[in-house]
């Protein structure tokens, strides 16, 4: 077994949003583990933003075209779930288009405000084809992680298109596991672990997988009820119960005569 100051997470490459790393050495068997352990959570626990609803003046439901606008709300929303956007905020924030003239509306148009980054300012959500074309929209942003259905108790609000949202920053995660060595020891594993990320950077959604698993194992060791005494109490000794066996008189074997 090796020492846990022994194992490293060594960076191979990374830029914006695409991280490779080296985790090494591991314990043999522990390789797949740690992998599927991280894989794992970084793909469902790591908090993210996303766009969770959509409101336009003038426009009541997603099926709607405007006047004036290239695209139609449908293809609308779908630029919207695109946005590469992150929020410091735990509280919903709004975003709001307002503009006029024949223009290409893009991400860096948004009025936002001091919680809100945005990733891709270039990102494309709607063109204004005349121009007498004009949008007032309110897009609100919201914080939260994996996968979240369309919350259909917004549309109880006139004009609120709601969105289905995927807060999660990471979009792909892939790890390969193979043998290392460390002095003597040849049946080491190690960890080849690639990330791609949407709005955060893959050492920061890495870090923040290995602080959620460090919470998770240590409030279980925390919560752990039991006695860990490596040393077995020599007093408490297993006891067996004897069942005496009576023999009938008559089953009692007879003497057999001596003969002279």
């Amino acid at each position: 077994m090796i020492s846990y100051e022994e194992q490293k997470i060594k960076t191979i490459k990374e830029d914006k949003f695409n991280g490779e790393y080296l985790i090494s050495p591991l314990n043999k068997g522990y390789g797949f583990t740690v992998g599927n352990a991280l894989r794992r959570v970084l793909l469902s626990s790591i908090r993210g933003s996303a766009v969770t609803s959509l409101k336009i003046e003038g426009v009541l439901h997603e099926y709607s075209t405007i006047d004036g606008i290239g695209e139609d709300v449908l293809n609308i929303l779908l630029n919207l779930k695109e946005l590469k956007i992150y929020s410091r905020s735990d509280e919903p924030q709004i975003l709001k288009i307002k503009a006029s003239g024949e223009k290409v509306i893009k991400a860096s148009d948004l009025e936002v405000t001091d919680s809100i980054d945005l990733i891709d300012p270039d990102q494309v959500i709607l063109t204004l084809t005349d121009k007498k074309s004009k949008i007032d929209a309110e897009i609100t942003v919201e914080s939260g992680y994996g996968y979240r259905l369309v919350d259909n108790d917004k549309r109880n609000y006139i004009g609120v298109i709601p969105l289905d949202s995927d807060f999660s920053p990471v979009s792909l995660v892939n790890f390969d596991v193979k043998n290392t060595r460390v002095g003597d020891e040849t049946d080491l594993d190690e960890i080849y672990l690639t990330i791609k990320t949407k709005s955060v950077s893959p050492s920061f959604a890495l870090k923040k997988a290995l602080e959620a698993l460090y919470d998770e194992f240590n409030f279980l060791n925390l919560a752990f009820p039991f006695s860990t005494s490596d040393v077995v109490d020599s007093k408490k000794k297993s006891t067996k119960k004897v069942t005496k066996v009576k023999v009938k008189k008559d089953e009692t074997p007879k003497k057999s005569k001596k003969t002279k």
